[in-house]
């Protein structure tokens, strides 16, 4: 997903959205544009060389989901194999991605394939860094390494020293530094657009609950340790000179981690003494990293975690506003030179980005997932029952704190065969919602989007999440509901009979049922499934919106088709739902605007779906 944005006020740019994951070297030389025919040892340097071979070592989230796509994406670089200590964890990935090569074991020395290796991508944990940085240096191998970097300054130093001595080039994913944000407000400051610097600011703020690694707990200062390194190379990069340390200011956590609640570090940078200050808090409602910029003429700001867009339309009073670099307007309200993308905007830019061909299907879901994430996902060990090729959850994984472990299972093998590849799941099925090749009382939770309103015969799929529950464990999902129908505008030309109208969305939309919260308390109840609570959703003027949108798209694929097939089999005959398509993220911004324009909020008790939270009973 492309997030984070860079605004100036007085010398003025245009939003700068972040790419995704940059695999960059230390010190400002990025690694993947470096090492293109690097030899590895005793590998011989010709002109004709292949792309860099380079396996990846750690398979846990961010390396599943950051580092693996970034390698497989970019130019240059052959994913060589995949390695973790945990077995038979690297050989599933491994499948799921189609990488021919996988080892299991904590020695790189003892990987079979090491021949076929030039470099080492490092995502384990830090306290392991040291060591797998040392050995694939003594192997003669090139290294970049998540931070961060060591436990120690002195393991860093000597690594440093091995890697000049062997030759070999030695990187850490610092990759803010090379975004395209940040590249633009140093481009700023080069241009002397800012004029003198009076002061550089970072500022972290952290939600625990969100999605954090197992181990953060077991570092000095805990998530501070891992987390600082992003916030202190990007200090480093924009203060005007070096920076002297003056103090610090740490406040213990009111949780009892080993993570502080705050922290604040205090330097000036050159002989001028130019403030420069760090404040992180981990203990926060919500999660955002800023990094400002002040000097006599301009202020920049880079947003790390979101994206900020600006207003189509300046509504609010403007003035002009001058310095030596540039003339800008420069408003009066915040929302004239930008807005936070709401999450449901947010949402849906990554869902028209995922499946740029069903912008009415996306729509809903980002409504849906909207209403999920206010509810919350829960934790632990999960089952999404009808999971589809993956993406619903991985954005929804993307946008939700906290962590889950995920199974997967679905009855079309197509769809199944991209969610392996996703990197979503732990492992995944390809089986009926009736009989999932799981042990009984398995799970945490079970959770379905928009699937059981397809299924024919309900009742032994309710009875077989009943059975791999745990005791207390929660189902959540989400159907249309009864009042879908009253929400629709209904058919175009007055002379249509809407009954008839209602029916042919049905059949196209496979609708099999609409029911209300009492319906489905008594199904889940005959199961040991008592339903908690129903939360309604999607307006009327929600609903008319995907009516529109899809009656000049999955509807008119399948008035063509003579109703004889289904939307997403039409898709597929026409190579809509290929891996790998994906819509600009200009493109997708500007269709999520048009999609969203004029949707009013609506205090009617209409609504056309919910969103079921039951619990299976102790």
């Amino acid at each position: 997903m492309e997030r984070g944005g860079y605004h100036s006020w007085g010398a003025e740019r245009a939003v700068v959205p972040r790419p995704r994951l940059q695999l960059s070297a230390a010190g400002g030389c990025g690694l993947l544009s470096a090492l293109p025919r690097i030899p590895a040892k005793n590998r011989p340097l010709k002109d004709s060389s292949p792309s860099v071979r380079v396996a990846a070592v750690g398979l846990g989230w961010v390396t599943r989901h950051r580092h693996l796509p970034a390698l497989r994406k970019t130019r240059g670089i052959e994913l060589a194999g995949l390695v973790d200590r945990r077995p038979g964890q690297a050989e599933v990935i491994a499948r799921q991605l189609g990488v021919a090569r996988h080892f299991a074991g904590d020695s790189l020395a003892a990987i079979p394939w090491l021949d076929e290796v030039d470099a080492f991508s490092i995502g384990t944990s830090p306290a392991s860094h040291g060591a797998l940085i040392r050995e694939a240096l003594e192997l003669g191998r090139h290294v970049i390494t998540e931070k961060p970097f060591t436990m120690r300054p002195a393991e860093g130093e000597s690594l440093v020293a091995l890697a000049r001595a062997r030759r070999r080039t030695l990187a850490i994913v610092h990759n803010f530094q090379f975004s395209r944000s940040v590249r633009a407000l140093l481009a700023d400051l080069r241009a002397g657009r800012y004029g003198e610097i009076r002061f550089v600011s970072a500022l972290q703020l952290g939600n625990p609950a969100r999605r954090l690694p197992t181990w953060y707990e077991e570092l000095p200062l805990g998530l501070y340790y891992d987390e600082s390194p992003h916030m202190f190379y990007l200090l480093r990069a924009l203060a005007p000179a070096p920076l002297d340390f003056l103090r610090a200011e740490v406040h213990p956590s009111t949780r009892g981690k080993r993570t502080p609640a705050w922290i604040s570090a205090h330097y000036a940078a050159g002989p001028a003494r130019i403030p420069v200050k760090l404040n992180m808090g981990f203990e926060a409602p919500l999660s955002e990293w800023h990094v400002i910029v002040a000097g006599e003429d301009c202020l920049g700001d880079v947003d790390l975690p979101r994206a900020r867009v600006p207003s189509p339309r300046a509504s609010a009073r403007t003035t002009r506003s001058r310095c030596s670099a540039c003339s800008t307007t420069s408003s009066s309200a915040p929302s004239a030179w930008g807005r936070r993308l709401t999450t449901r905007r947010r949402l849906l830019l990554s869902l028209l980005g995922e499946s740029p061909f069903q912008p009415a299907t996306s729509w809903w879901r980002a409504i849906e997932l909207e209403v999920v994430l206010r509810h919350g996902l829960p934790r632990g060990a999960g089952l999404d029952l009808g999971c589809g090729d993956g993406k619903l959850m991985r954005i929804l994984l993307d946008a939700s704190p906290g962590s889950a472990s995920l199974v997967g299972v679905d009855v079309d093998p197509l769809e199944t065969r991209d969610a392996m590849a996703s990197g979503v799941y732990q492992r995944v099925h390809t089986a009926p919602g009736d009989r999932v090749p799981e042990h009984a009382a398995s799970f945490d939770f079970v959770f379905s989007n928009s699937v059981l309103e397809h299924i024919d015969d309900l009742e032994p799929v309710i009875a077989e999440v009943a059975r791999v529950l745990r005791p207390g464990g929660a189902f959540l999902f989400t159907v249309p509901a009864r009042g879908f129908h009253d929400c629709l505008a209904g058919p175009v030309f007055p002379w249509s009979e809407r009954q008839r109208y209602l029916e042919r969305i049905d059949r196209r939309c496979a609708h099999r049922r609409y029911w209300d919260q009492a319906q489905w308390r008594t199904c889940l109840g005959r199961h040991g499934i008592e339903l908690s609570h129903a939360i309604p959703y999607l307006t009327a003027p929600e609903a008319q919106r995907w009516e529109t949108l899809s009656r000049f798209t999955a509807g008119l694929l399948y008035a063509i088709a003579g109703e004889r097939m289904q939307p997403i089999q039409i898709q597929r005959a026409l190579h809509m739902r290929r891996r790998g398509i994906r819509l600009p993220a200009w493109a997708a911004a500007a269709l999520a605007a048009a999609i969203s324009a004029g949707v009013q909020a609506n205090a009617s008790p209409r609504y056309g779906c919910l969103l079921v939270d039951a619990r299976k009973r102790p």
